[in-house]
């Protein structure tokens, strides 16, 4: 068969069951993943919300239907991604935008449901996403965009007046209103502990006399002075976390 376009070719090689020599090989090479399941998990939860959202909204609601895509042998596409991919163009933007804009205004935490129209700035700071989370899921969004060939990247082309980016910037500094304390600071991050002598004293342990409670106290102040300074840090450091041994 000829194939005169890039189209014909890719619509060959989708269809061959052998292209990387035997079928066993070709589909071990075409199953294989670069990313972790945890994070393919991400992404199909994120993109499922955005898509639900859209069927909640008269106007954008076709947008989450499906159509036959010809550039892949007529597969079901989503219409969002069939109409917005390919080169950049103004009214793909602002479908790009209006849609995430949409799905924002239901993107709170699922234990904390609420109507952002009448909802109070108290109850919108309880919903807010941590912004560390709330970045992370929507760049997963962007990533499932980018798949699909949708040139947009969400910190370089939604910054402007009535984009994504005012949307949440204006949510975040209500949350870190209401939520001075714990909003934007690493909540599960470890804390110095005033009262960590007299809990220490508490155990009677004595380390000037037990050589076994002055390894331990030894242990328990290098940990917390060294142990809890990663990026991550470890919220408690108690002594079945710790493993102590003679060095070779």
């Amino acid at each position: 068969m000829s194939h005169s376009t890039a189209e014909d070719y890719a619509n060959a090689i989708r269809s061959s069951n052998n292209v990387f020599g035997s079928t066993k090989q070709t589909n071990s090479i075409r199953n294989l993943s670069h990313n972790t399941i945890k994070y393919t998990k991400s992404l199909t939860i994120i993109e499922s919300r955005f898509f639900e959202s859209l069927v909640e909204n008269e106007t954008l609601s076709s947008l989450a239907s499906f159509d036959n895509d010809p550039d892949n042998g007529n597969q079901p596409i989503r219409r969002f991604y069939l109409i917005c991919r390919g080169l950049r163009r103004n009214a793909t933007k602002e479908i790009i935008n209006t849609a995430v804009l949409w799905f924002a205004t239901k993107f709170f935490k699922k234990k904390s449901p609420l109507i952002l129209e009448s909802a109070s700035d108290e109850a919108i700071a309880t919903a807010m996403y941590q912004p560390n989370t709330a970045q992370t899921k929507l760049k997963d969004l962007f990533r499932c965009f980018s798949r699909q060939g949708i040139p947009y990247s969400l910190s370089k082309d939604f910054n402007g007046e009535g984009e994504i980016q005012a949307f949440f910037k204006k949510n975040m500094a209500i949350a870190a209103k209401h939520r001075p304390l714990e909003y934007g600071h690493k909540p599960m991050a470890s804390q110095f502990d005033q009262d960590e002598d007299r809990k220490l004293r508490t155990l009677q342990m004595q380390p000037y006399l037990n050589y076994d409670d002055c390894l331990k106290s030894m242990v328990w102040k290098m940990g917390k002075a060294f142990g809890v300074r990663g990026s991550i840090e470890m919220c408690d450091l108690t002594f079945n976390k710790v493993t102590v041994g003679l060095m070779d």
